[in-house]
């Protein structure tokens, strides 16, 4: 997409609306595997985007109130991708006070189970950034007074590839008269983003929605008919034929309808800001306010919306960033 200065009359008004419809997690166009023609040979969900070896580490607290034991899932994690804190408690504390952050984002803190005495929380390395080392915070309050401490984690290159495809030139740029539906999914989807459940759904690992192939991983770089476009922000799974897809983990369904981009489409909110998205289905058998648990069906797979063939696209959003879904059948547990 074309460089332009912030303000410019001359950025066309529908080139404005794919650039804000991707920030909410859709594309311009989902291409599903034949017709990719470069550096995206399919792999197994297990074998794509390897996550580095889990090694446990420890923070530095602040030696006034030892009142966590800290450990990250992994001490180096791929841009894009989802790292898991394990806070202990080994000292009273005030309730409600605990908070998590990682460069001024706050990421939920909860309890794996009801019984579990420990919090955990989620926490994504910023797709598309620059590799650095850097540090979770954890905050709290001791009889009102404010504690914190620190723990280590390094950003690495995610070392995404690039696809050369080759669509349709309407399949880049929507036509003008679909602005208005195209803003309005824009701004509902950012409404249910903004809007999670407080409280959390899930219990362990995720499932995968599809047992499949990945024709396209997460975090490509889609360079159309020749012209760097986006990023791909989800993964394609294979699905030739009408296959059901079944839920991941519990959670609410906060959407289920078609959109202009990705078809007939289901987000699931799962509580604590974590949503998973299921799009191009050619079947819904689940509406807005169903609650589903790990292995519901959703519907059936498809190439609606803007897709030049069938396939499942599955993308995850954590406090409304992006990353791959693959890290939820991992850290978790």
């Amino acid at each position: 997409m074309e460089n332009r200065k912030r303000g410019s009359f001359r950025f066309p008004l529908f080139r404005m609306s794919v650039v804000a419809l991707m920030g909410a997690g859709f594309f311009s166009a989902c291409q599903s595997g034949p017709r990719v023609t470069e550096n995206a040979q399919a792999a197994t969900v297990n074998e794509s985007l390897p996550l580095p070896p889990v090694i446990p580490i420890h923070a530095k607290e602040d030696s006034t109130a030892p009142a966590f034991d800290l450990k990250l899932s992994a001490n180096s994690v791929p841009d894009g991708s989802l790292v898991l804190l394990t806070i202990t408690p080994r000292a009273s504390f005030d309730q409600d006070s605990l908070r998590v952050k990682f460069e001024d984002v706050e990421f939920p803190a909860f309890h794996p189970t009801e019984q579990a005495a420990e919090y955990e929380a989620l926490v994504v390395m910023p797709f598309n950034s620059k590799p650095r080392k850097s540090r979770i915070e954890v905050e709290w309050k001791v009889s009102g007074k404010s504690r914190s401490a620190e723990i280590p984690v390094e950003v690495i290159d995610g070392r995404y590839r690039s696809e050369k495809l080759t669509v349709e030139g309407s399949k880049i740029d929507p036509p003008k008269k679909t602005l208005k539906r195209i803003m309005a999914e824009v701004k509902e989807i950012g409404s249910i983003y903004r809007h999670s459940d407080r409280k959390k759904y899930w219990t362990g690992a995720f499932s995968l929605p599809i047992d499949s192939e990945v024709t396209s991983p997460f975090g490509n770089k889609r360079v159309y008919n020749g012209k760097m476009k986006s990023f791909h922000q989800g993964l394609d799974l294979r699905a030739r034929t009408p296959l059901p897809i079944h839920a991941p983990a519990n959670g609410r369904i906060a959407l289920a309808k078609d959109l202009y981009f990705t078809g007939w489409t289901v987000i699931i909110d799962h509580g604590y800001d974590l949503f998973t998205i299921y799009g191009h289905m050619s079947r819904l058998d689940v509406k807005a306010g169903d609650m589903v648990t790990n292995g519901t069906q959703l519907g059936l797979s498809g190439a609606t919306g803007r897709a030049s063939g069938p396939h499942l696209h599955w993308g995850a959003v954590l406090v409304r960033q992006k990353f791959n879904p693959e890290g939820l059948t991992r850290v978790l547990h």
